[in-house]
């Protein structure tokens, strides 16, 4: 029992000495008997072996931050060279050599030649021969023929049936991803066939230079373009001398019209499911441009310059980036993501668009578009 009350005598020694046990990496160890008496005494040493020093130490395994934490570099300064954070060998991230990656993109082949689609239905088909009218079909007619690049053949025209060369892979040219920490990632789309790049079925397509040879930077009928007062009109209904609202706010005015009959062939592109225009088009992507189809945007712009006699027309491709899905993108009034971007085929239909004054801009189905001036409508 406890002791309640202390004899004449006094109380036993336990044999424990006076003083102070424990430090800040003792932890103390106390023995007490059935009086409440201290009969023993000592330390267990604190064990910091899983913990990091925070004078300098080392560890295994990972550093997971939570809650917003940041791990932050004594180094000040804007000197990217000298970060504050070493590699195992002691040099500074800044200093580590950047390396350039190439990637390289299979895609979808063989457009624009089956009724049936791609290749019978297997968008990566490698075909036998150059033959197209025997992968699948018979019977086609040198009238069934599509016409991908809008000559007018003001020169005449003469419909054969020309083989593609097949088999064999086509590449597209390089173009910047994305430019890391690490270095520049580049990529570039190849197929296999050259279907729907070169040898269509057309020979002696003698292209008078006043006309409108390449119906490009157009957007589906019904495509409502946002005004400079706010209302909207469908894209079929704008007229010359029009206001429509920039990317940027301001007003840019209409100063020429495009209308495009185009064949079954045609190649659109569905943005998000709420946008459909022709790759050549260019999306406001935040900091800088987006292509829709940035190979088809250089070839296109690269022929435009060439027609027009400018090389100032447009935006050099090197400035521009590849529009893909996970990207940021301007919609109405906020930055939202793609979620979806695919081919679309709907038949023969017009095409729509306009040239612009002021800084060439606009916004199509609350999309912010680019619009080249004189684009040769």
């Amino acid at each position: 029992m406890a002791i309640t009350k202390i004899p004449p005598a006094g109380l036993e020694d336990t044999g424990v000495g006076a003083g102070t046990v424990g430090s800040a990496y003792q932890i103390p160890v106390i023995t007490v008997n059935a009086q409440g008496q201290v009969t023993a005494k000592g330390t267990a040493a604190l064990d910091l072996s899983s913990k990091v020093n925070k004078s300098g130490d080392s560890m295994s395994g990972s550093l997971s931050m939570t809650s917003g934490a940041n791990v932050v570099s004594s180094q000040g300064g804007d000197n990217a060279r000298s970060t504050g954070f070493k590699m195992a060998d002691g040099q500074d991230l800044g200093e580590m050599n950047r390396s350039t990656q190439y990637y390289d993109d299979r895609v979808s082949n063989c457009n624009g030649y089956l009724p049936t689609g791609n290749c019978l239905s297997n968008a990566q088909h490698t075909p036998a021969n150059g033959s197209w009218w025997t992968w699948g079909v018979t019977g086609v007619a040198t009238g069934n023929c599509g016409n991908p690049s809008g000559f007018d053949f003001a020169g005449g025209q003469t419909n054969t049936l020309n083989a593609v060369s097949a088999p064999g892979f086509t590449y597209d040219g390089y173009y910047l991803n994305s430019d890391e920490i690490g270095g520049l990632e580049y990529r570039r789309n190849y197929r296999n066939c050259n279907c729907g790049t070169t040898g269509n079925c057309y020979t002696n397509c003698n292209c008078n230079c006043n006309c409108n040879c390449a119906c490009t930077c157009s957007l589906a009928k019904g495509t409502l373009v946002e005004m400079a007062d706010g209302n909207f009109k469908r894209v079929e209904d704008v007229a010359p001398g029009d206001a429509v609202k920039g990317v940027f706010g301001q007003a840019n005015k209409v100063v020429g019209l495009m209308a495009c009959p185009v064949s079954d062939d045609e190649i659109t592109y569905l943005l998000n499911g709420r946008l459909r225009m022709t790759g050549e088009h260019l999306v406001w992507a935040g900091s800088k441009w987006a292509a829709v189809n940035k190979a088809g945007y250089a070839q296109w712009l690269g022929q435009r310059r060439e027609a027009l006699g400018d090389n100032t027309l447009g935006i050099n491709p090197d400035d521009i980036k590849q529009l893909l899905v996970g990207d940021r993108i301007l919609f109405e009034n906020r930055m939202i993501r793609v979620d979806s971007l695919s081919e679309e085929r709907v038949g023969a239909e017009t095409l729509h668009s306009f040239d612009l004054g002021g800084d060439q801009t606009f916004k199509a189905n609350g999309f912010g578009l680019e619009a080249i001036v004189n684009k040769g409508s």
